[in-house]
């Protein structure tokens, strides 16, 4: 997957999220949770309202201290939107086989993913999280380039 032509612009920090923990889920995996509950962070996509459901790694921690971020996302190979974040994030990069629609990874250290269909594939990331309404995304397959506000 080739990156370009992306435009990403971060505001504030909101330290009332540094104070998420780690805990294990019932799955056997970490999660990222606040009070007992996993982490969500909202997404509004053309003025839609979604939430993503947070993964538990250093990435995430490091995405949510830099919102709220207003992204410029253009189409990829007709099954993704990407945008290049003006920062690096940390990773944990993991071959995934199979993409799901709704997930949001990063690609490289700087390259956001939000993938609308579902397909195999051969490229690594470090998983972000995923959609929770990913059923409802089939909107933005139609569009060149979406504008998407992540917050807290």
């Amino acid at each position: 997957m080739i990156c370009s032509g992306c435009t990403a612009s971060s505001a504030t920090k909101d330290p009332a999220l540094n104070s998420s923990t780690m805990k294990n889920s019932n799955s056997g995996k970490h999660s990222l949770e606040e009070n007992g509950e996993v982490a969500v962070m909202n997404i509004m996509i053309e003025k839609k309202p979604f939430q993503i459901e947070l993964e538990s790694n250093q990435a995430t921690k490091k995405l949510i201290a830099r919102l709220p971020l207003n992204l410029k996302m253009n189409d990829l190979h007709g099954n993704e939107k990407y945008a290049y974040l003006l920062e690096t994030l940390p990773t944990e990069i993991e071959q995934v086989n199979e993409i799901e629609k709704g997930d949001v990874m990063l690609f490289g250290s700087d390259c956001l993913v939000l993938f609308y269909q579902t397909f195999s594939t051969n490229y690594s990331y470090t998983k972000i999280g995923k959609v929770k309404e990913a059923d409802q995304l089939d909107f933005i397959s139609e569009l060149e380039a979406i504008n998407v506000v992540l917050t807290p």
